[in-house]
């Protein structure tokens, strides 16, 4: 084998390892956009909570595929 092979991974410490990470970075975009999203909007109703809070899930949703895709077909370093 040449100096570019691949090593093979053991599937199950891969997969637990990668998706402990995506949740967590999901969780934190999550957060982040909620609370950035109810103070620029400078108005702290609880309404404007839940609508907020939607949206974050409703792009929480967007990023976590996005990231998958991105950690599903990167190439091996």
């Amino acid at each position: 084998m040449g100096p570019h092979a691949y090593r093979l991974v053991p599937i199950g410490k891969f997969f637990k390892m990668d998706w402990k990470r995506l949740i967590s970075q999901i969780i934190a975009a999550i957060v982040l956009y909620t609370v950035i999203s109810v103070v620029l909007e400078k108005d702290y109703s609880m309404e404007t909570w839940l609508n907020e809070g939607k949206e974050a899930l409703i792009f929480g949703a967007i990023f976590g595929v996005l990231m998958w895709l991105r950690m599903r077909f990167r190439k091996p370093e």
